[in-house]
């Protein structure tokens, strides 16, 4: 019988880096299986728009995306509560999906944690997500401004746990991949893990210094940029504070903010910037116009405080942004230099003023930056990610039994 994966991811409804993730480790099962099935929930997806988009090629005789219907206390919360209880959404799909995987010959999951069963797991975790402690919280983005919301938030993942089944001991059993050694330190502690690899995901650039469209450093524009979904966690706002406060401080500088949103906080940034003509926000950028304009632009800024791995300034740095992050999460393990991390937004106008001001030294930043990102590639994710995939291929059919 032909061999079969089936992986499970949430939602791809606003893609982001664990979409582009899920969609790579996609490209790369169907080298080894003559089907791969990728169940999801939410909108059906534009398979040809997400190849374009994510540089990935599916094999239609191989590779089928099935969007997986919600039953009906799904379609309730969804009707009561229309793009809210994202979570508590997914969990009632991973439910509905237990007898669906359970013959899968391999079964990779790229978002929670795995409670499913199946012969040969993969559980691919970006952050633990079946967590309460306020630091873990923290990490997800869930801040607690009152005792009776931090109570709330400890029982929906309650609620989490009990939809899914969780079990920190299986959890913890299942062969691991992190995307950043601060992810596996976090899965660390929480589960009793036994085999956790942190493969780093890697960028998929199409310009180098050798490229035609490569732009030298000293003649590129005086810009930052900070690309990504445009969400409260990722800072776009914190990015307009920062680079408007150096403009105060004599700095010509201007800002590209690079990706969509929507809703409240989309709707409130659009009003910060309403008259700064200095703050120019791209919405429909394709990949390619994305990294062609990345690469014509001086400075990188990532604002997301505790980022999981940190897709966008590991894309920032290789096309040769001299890039700052918060000094949290997996984004330290990328930009290797303390002193383009920062602690707070006036820690970063601080570090960045003094970059600024010191243009002897952005040639030796930028050609760091550039062997720094020789450990964050895609032919490295590639290579560890089939390698733990043949390894997990050859144990026994062991998970079932327990």
């Amino acid at each position: 019988m032909p061999l079969r994966a089936i992986v499970v991811h949430g939602s791809f409804d606003t893609p982001g880096g664990a979409e582009a993730y899920c969609f790579r480790a996609v490209e790369l099962l169907q080298r080894r299986f003559e089907e791969v099935l990728v169940l999801y929930h939410g909108k059906p997806l534009d398979v040809e728009q997400t190849e374009r988009w994510f540089n990935v090629s599916f094999d239609r005789r191989r590779v089928r995306f099935e969007a997986v219907a919600p039953g009906p206390f799904g379609r309730a919360i969804e009707w009561l509560r229309p793009g809210s209880l994202v979570q508590l959404k997914g969990a009632l799909i991973y439910r509905q999906l237990r007898k669906r995987v359970a013959d899968a010959d391999l079964l990779v999951t790229t978002g929670n944690e795995c409670t499913l069963r199946a012969k040969r797991i993969i559980q691919s975790i970006q952050c633990p997500q079946y967590v309460c402690d306020v630091e873990s919280l923290r990490y997800l983005g869930w801040v607690s401004t009152s005792r009776l919301r931090r109570w709330l938030q400890v029982a929906y993942v309650h609620i989490l746990r009990a939809t899914v089944g969780w079990d920190r001991n299986y959890i913890g059993s299942l062969p691991t991949v992190a995307n950043s050694a601060w992810s596996a330190n976090q899965i660390r502690r929480h589960y009793p893990a036994r085999d956790v690899r942190p493969i780093y995901f890697g960028t998929d650039v199409l310009l180098s210094p050798a490229s035609v469209g490569w732009t030298p450093f000293e003649r590129r524009e005086n810009n930052f940029v900070i690309i990504g979904r445009v969400v409260a966690s990722k800072g776009a706002d914190r990015a307009v504070e920062i680079v408007s406060r150096l403009r105060s401080a004599g700095h010509d500088v201007g800002l590209h903010i690079v990706g969509q949103g929507s809703g409240a906080y989309a709707d409130a940034l659009s009003r910060i910037i309403s008259d700064k003509p200095w703050v120019r926000w791209h919405r429909t950028l394709d990949r390619g116009a994305l990294q062609s304009l990345v690469v014509r632009q001086k400075w990188g800024l990532h604002c997301y405080e505790y980022e999981h791995y940190g897709f966008a300034p590991a894309e920032l740095q290789a096309l040769g942004c001299i890039t700052f992050v918060h000094d949290s999460g997996g984004q330290r393990e990328i930009i290797l230099n303390p002193a383009q991390r920062y602690m707070d937004i006036d820690d970063a106008v601080r570090k960045i003023d003094v970059i600024l001001r010191a243009p002897e030294t952005h040639a030796k930043l930028v050609a760091d930056e550039l062997e720094s990102a020789k450990c964050h590639t895609i032919d490295g994710f590639r290579e560890k990610f089939l390698s733990f995939a043949d390894e997990v291929m050859r144990s026994d059919e062991n998970v079932l039994s327990e």
